[in-house]
């Protein structure tokens, strides 16, 4: 089911989490190495475009609802539209938790506060290690981590993978956002 810029607009709001899928070498890797995690083929969906394998935000800065994401040069936060022109990466799900109006303004306000001071790296490492993250306060983190860590700042968690793992470890993929705890707000292919 495919949708507009002006359509995703009157469905979202901040701290929905945005999945999406990539064509390139790293999208189909991600999807190989984390299908099993939400009970899925990693075969078969390392090659579709149906499973999640990068996710962010959605932020509200300056009265225009942008995406908080991380990207391989750290915390970046820009405009939903760039994946509607995009021909690499493409919308697969939108998810949000049931946070507060108190908890989305904090929640926001963390992620646009972390994003101005650039404290924020990417890390290669932990993508390739979803296990290893045991850090409250991370400096390192991949695109679903932030999700994660944001949830957590409320005592939630995108996955039911996660459930016993808080304080632990948030080494979570973007698969475990698109088909986790979340309540399902739009889906390119609904089951």
């Amino acid at each position: 089911m495919s949708i507009t810029l002006s359509e995703m607009y009157k469905i979202v709001q901040p701290m929905y989490a945005i999945c999406t899928a990539g064509k390139g070498f790293l999208g189909s890797s991600i999807r190989l190495l984390s299908a099993s995690r939400v009970k899925l083929n990693p075969l078969v969906e390392a090659c579709r475009m149906r499973m999640a394998n990068h996710c962010g935000l959605i932020v509200e800065e300056g009265g225009q609802l942008k995406v908080a994401e991380m990207l391989g040069t750290g915390l970046e936060i820009n405009p939903l539209s760039d994946y509607f022109f995009d021909e690499k990466d493409v919308i697969v799900s939108v998810r949000k938790l049931s946070f507060t109006e108190l908890q989305i303004q904090q929640a926001n306000n963390f992620v646009l506060t972390v994003h101005k001071t650039g404290c924020l790296k990417y890390s290669t490492v932990e993508l390739l290690n979803f296990f290893s993250v045991n850090r409250n306060v991370p400096k390192n983190m991949y695109c679903s981590e932030l999700c994660e860590i944001v949830a957590n700042r409320f005592n939630k968690t995108w996955s039911h993978n996660q459930l016993g793992h808080r304080k632990e470890a948030a080494g979570i993929a973007p698969c475990e956002i698109q088909y986790g705890c979340g309540e399902k707000i739009w889906d390119r292919y609904p089951k």
